[in-house]
């Protein structure tokens, strides 16, 4: 080996300059271990879709060329010179040429180190690369540091040290020279390389294989450069095989999950059922379809509320991994609570799931840490929550460190999160491709996937583009979806799936409820299981009035006792509401959004305690719950009568799906409310042969005109030709698919307000659009890589998650107090009673733990930008010390727990959360 090239650095201590990894090892390094890295990160699927793609060349030579290339350019000067007492070593071996700071920021090492492997493929094969190829290569190995750049020549600095200052050039190719030969790579596999994609049609293929074998070589890299992992040793030798077998001990990357086919018997004993138990039709009927599907699919599972849907999804889930070769799973809840709920469902489900070893199981939301459940997985240096002697037939769960990464997560083999975790694979950002990545070998389940906007629906129908092409198995689960959305989102699907064959989805849009439906790109089918049980039928009332209506309707429906649920529209209509019912009734309870984090998970958790399928003797005689739409989905409670001001007609029959919900507590009802009854406020009684009614403006901010003209004149036709019912799940597919069909014709007295609603929803969607689109990744067929990331990434998981959903600009704020001049916990939060939280020092870790769940989001329309400044000025240093303190703000309430900013005066209460009040105009 020429003496030379030990002499480039690549890697330095954070904390001394002159301890460093020569370039040489750490390429010795990476090439040596990413083929363990892909064993462990591709699962069986992946890695045939990848070496179907790339045809004649064995997958690990493409991973091998790639790792052995990707830091060569650090044998230049425009890295060399980053530090001054390193590069004086090289530039005493006679590499000069001294550089500007500007040529070294123009000329990253991604960039010469992509340019230097086209040039040694077109030098050692004697060919110059076709285009395709050439591209692919050059977004592989440029991209590893997160960032797809467009394909350009050199610039003229680096054009000129290639070709006038040999030696560097020189340099690059002996190295790869040897680091090739150390590889194992022959001529023929370099000659393979060279010519990967010469017979390619066009860029879709090359740019799905080049955005997987990108996120494996940064995933290899990132192992590669841990030096817990592979020591610095400042130039000193190593023997390379010992080196790599002492990491291969220190590297871990999780077990992964090993899914099995499920049958009827298996699916009782898997989500541990009486033996007495018998599949619902549905459930049975998802079993055959997994069964019949002949390739990964998207399979849309359409079912009313309890239906057993989660059941039927991880079924299915168990059939296609076993079948296609996968060996992930990511189930992608709404929102934190619901994802919460479901979290402990799966870990029960993979606890029975008989994989011989244990699987890296990851909660993905930004209150994760404070799932019980889940840092009982990741406590006892990320051991299992299951004991020591697990039974042989259990499988332990693990969360191992490596994946509690920001950008790593969802590389952990079973993970259950927010949607807004898998849309982030949608979003430019840096080192999307490791989202990517850990979605191309699990089978991805949607949960509630009918509420995605048309904004939300352009990450989403783009992430089925990419899951299509890379042949990923989706679930989506909904209690109904409007046709146009079926259709939309079966049409993304079908359309990666089919390589963009420009054929698009054969729907059969038959009016059929419950349905499934599927397509793998070939075939689209739907069938109509028969309905599980009896037709459940509810009452369903318009109902004049407002607040001071809907509250005596409270109180006269419990005059007997019972559980009423009612839903308001927005968090100030709840307060309110509340506030009338709980001068006359004690047995009420408020829950929004607006609670303190610790406040509002146990008011949730006492609700489903008091309210659930377990319930029982714990089911309360009379309680009156006021809330917002949290209630309506996620959470597991059942109403014996329930009000609600008006929605849109999917979300009311979402709603009656928390009447009566679990007939194993029918008994305890009153027999005043023996019958499900639900109440709807905010519209008086429509009347299609009248004029248009007038709606209450909070539901309006929330739904819009048009959504909400629609549902009521479609409910009131039919609960008039009903005499006042709706019966599920008979009903369901016509009033949904009735009630989102926008060229309904207005009834006549509706039809100036009708087409002014129209014109504002169709303004209104385009925005949301156009707006969506600006920070959306290219679809597959665009053939654009450099699109993944022209917008500035987005580091903030909040921020991240407020561009994938239009949601309302909020700001995530510690709620604390002023009491003479310290800062203190509010007065209702035990753990931290006394404790003053502010100062220089870092807090204890249990009181900034406990402090981090006083957090609460204040609505961005209540802050002006001198409120926020003001905000910020009350930052505490010794928080950013912390954890789980950095980055966030206080919001400091005066001793009578009050603050007033520009426009509003904030004040928290134990029972109504935090009120927003309209300042008096002077």
């Amino acid at each position: 080996m020429t003496k030379h090239l030990n002499l480039f650095w690549a890697k330095t201590s954070d904390y001394s300059a002159s301890e460093y990894l020569s370039l040489l090892q750490h390429s010795l390094d990476i090439s040596g271990i990413i083929t363990n890295v892909s064993d462990s990160l591709l699962a069986p699927a992946t890695r045939k879709f990848l070496s179907d793609m790339m045809g004649e060349v064995p997958m690990d030579v493409v991973l091998k060329l790639a790792a052995c290339a990707h830091d060569i350019g650090k044998a230049s000067p425009f890295f060399q010179q980053k530090n001054p007492t390193l590069s004086m070593r090289v530039a005493a071996a006679g590499f000069d040429g001294a550089v500007t700071p500007n040529q070294m920021s123009a000329n990253p090492h991604s960039i010469i180190s992509a340019h230097t492997l086209i040039a040694w493929l077109g030098q050692r094969t004697g060919n110059r690369l076709d285009p395709i190829t050439k591209e692919f290569w050059f977004a592989v190995i440029a991209g590893h540091h997160g960032t797809f750049n467009p394909f350009k020549s050199p610039s003229d600095d680096l054009a000129q040290e290639m070709r006038r200052s040999s030696q560097w050039q020189e340099a690059r190719f002996e190295l790869l020279d040897v680091l090739i030969g150390d590889a194992g790579l022959s001529e023929e596999d370099i000659q393979r390389c060279a010519t990967l994609f010469n017979d390619a049609d066009d860029k879709i293929i090359p740019n799905a294989v080049a955005a997987l074998t990108t996120g494996v070589l940064i995933a290899a890299d990132w192992v590669a450069s841990s030096t817990e992992n592979f020591p610095l040793i400042s130039g000193q030798y190593q023997d390379p095989g010992e080196r790599l077998d002492n990491a291969r001990v220190r590297i871990n990357l999780g077990g992964r999950w090993q899914p099995s086919p499920v049958d009827s018997a298996e699916f009782i004993s898997r989500f541990a059922l009486p033996k007495s138990a018998a599949l619902r039709n549905v459930q049975q009927a998802v079993i055959e379809v997994g069964n019949a599907q002949t390739r990964p699919s998207f399979t849309i599972i359409e079912n009313e509320t309890g239906s057993g849907k989660t059941e039927a999804a991880l079924a299915l889930a168990d059939i296609t991994a076993s079948k296609f070769g996968f060996n992930g799973l990511f189930f992608a809840q709404p929102t934190r609570v619901t994802s919460d709920a479901i979290f402990s469902r799966v870990a029960q489900w993979l606890s029975q799931s008989g994989s011989p070893e244990s699987v890296s199981t990851v909660l993905a939301h930004g209150k994760s840490e404070f799932n019980d459940e889940f840092r009982e997985v990741t406590s006892s240096g990320f051991s299992s929550i299951h004991d020591d002697d697990v039974p042989a037939d259990q499988t332990q769960l693990e969360a191992t460190q490596w994946f509690q990464g920001r950008k790593t997560g969802l590389l952990a083999s079973v993970v259950v999160g927010t949607i807004d975790q898998i849309l982030f694979a949608t979003l430019q950002s840096r080192h999307n491709v490791l989202r990517h990545l850990g979605l191309a070998g699990k089978v991805v389940i949607i949960d509630e996937i009918h509420a995605a906007d048309s904004y939300m629906r352009v990450y989403t129908t783009c992430l089925l583009e990419w899951l299509g092409l890379y042949g990923v198995p989706v679930i989506a689960l909904s209690a109904t979806l409007p046709p146009a959305m079926r259709k939309e989102l079966l049409d993304a699907y079908y359309s990666g799936a089919s390589g963009y064959d420009g054929t698009g989805s054969k729907l059969d849009d038959s009016p059929v409820y419950p349905r499934i439906t599927w397509t793998d790109g070939h075939t689209t089918e739907t069938i109509a299981p028969e309905h599980d049980g009896l037709n459940r039928t509810t009452h369903v009332i318009f109902s004049e009035g407002d607040l001071p209506e809907m509250a005596a309707k409270a109180l006269d429906l419990s005059t007997d006792g019972g559980c009423i649920g009612i839903i308001c529209s927005t968090v100030s209509r709840a307060q309110e509401l509340y506030c009338l019912i709980s001068a006359q009734e004690d047995a009420t309870v408020l829950l929004h959004a607006r609670f303190l984090t610790s406040d509002r998970v146990d008011l949730e958790g006492s609700l489903v305690h008091q309210l659930g399928r377990q319930a029982g003797d714990a089911r309360p005689k009379k309680l009156i719950v006021v809330s917002t739409q949290i209630i309506e989905q996620g959470l597991d409670l059942d109403f014996d009568a329930m009000i609600s001001d008006i929605a849109p007609t999917d979300l009311i029959i979402q709603r009656i799906g928390r009447l009566h919900r679990h007939p194993v507590l029918n008994e305890l009802r009153p027999e005043t409310l023996k019958k499900p009854t639900l109440s709807i406020f905010g519209a008086g009684i429509p009347d299609t042969t009248g004029p248009a009614p007038s709606m209450q403006k909070g539901s309006v901010r929330v739904y819009r005109s048009a959504p909400l003209l629609r549902s009521l004149s479609v409910l009131a036709d039919h609960l008039q030709e009903s005499y006042g019912r709706i019966t599920t799940p008979v009903d369901v597919e016509k009033l949904v698919s009735v009630s989102y069909d926008t060229e309904r014709a207005a009834p006549a007295g509706w039809v100036e307000q009708w087409a002014q609603a129209h014109r504002n929803e169709m303004d209104f969607e385009k925005s949301q659009i156009k707006r969506a689109e600006l920070a959306r990744i290219p679809k597959p067929e665009s053939e654009d890589l450099a699109g993944w990331s022209r917008q500035p990434s987005i580091a903030d998981e909040q921020a991240a998650a407020g561009q994938v959903r239009d949601a309302d600009e909020s700001f995530e704020v510690i709620v604390v107090r002023n009491v003479n001049g310290r800062l203190y916990a509010l007065p209702h939060v035990r753990e931290l009673d006394g404790m003053p939280v502010d100062g220089t020092m870092e807090l204890d870790y249990s009181v900034a733990r406990n402090l981090a769940r006083c957090t609460v989001r204040l609505p961005g329309w209540t802050l002006s930008d001198d409120d926020l400044g003001d905000l910020e000025s009350d930052g505490q240093e010794s928080w950013q010390q912390s954890r789980w303190l950095k980055g966030m703000l206080p919001l400091v309430l005066d001793e009578t727990l009050s603050r007033e900013v520009e426009r509003y005066v904030f004040r928290y209460d134990e029972q109504l959360g935090l009120l927003v009040e309209r300042k008096e105009k002077e």
